[in-house]
């Protein structure tokens, strides 16, 4: 399992679902980390390429690089949104103002 704040550059793909995000060895397919979206918060970088999952107690904060930053973001926005109970998990700024659009 992944040792939290240690850096590691390794290439992943994202699923996600109602239960959150799941985050995946591209190599080999093995699941590297499930995150529930009760207490998490997700925010995209000006860029649009820097997907950023974190905590506000900071026992989690990643930072995935991909062209479907924006993408991800959205979807994840909407789903949360629309299928969630609110009250398990909060936006950031930018996630709320960036609803209001």
């Amino acid at each position: 399992s992944p040792k939290l704040g240690r850096r590691s550059n390794i290439s992943v793909s994202i699923g996600i679902n109602t239960e959150g995000f799941h985050i995946f060895n591209r190599e080999n397919k093995s699941l590297i980390l499930s995150l529930s979206f009760e207490g998490l918060e997700w925010d995209v970088s000006a860029e649009k390429w820097e997907l950023v999952l974190f905590r506000k107690d900071r026992s989690l904060n990643l930072i995935m690089h991909t062209r479907k930053a924006s993408l991800i973001y959205t979807l994840v926005t909407r789903l949360t949104e629309q299928y969630l109970d609110t009250s398990l998990y909060s936006l950031s700024n930018s996630a709320a103002s960036a609803l209001e659009q």
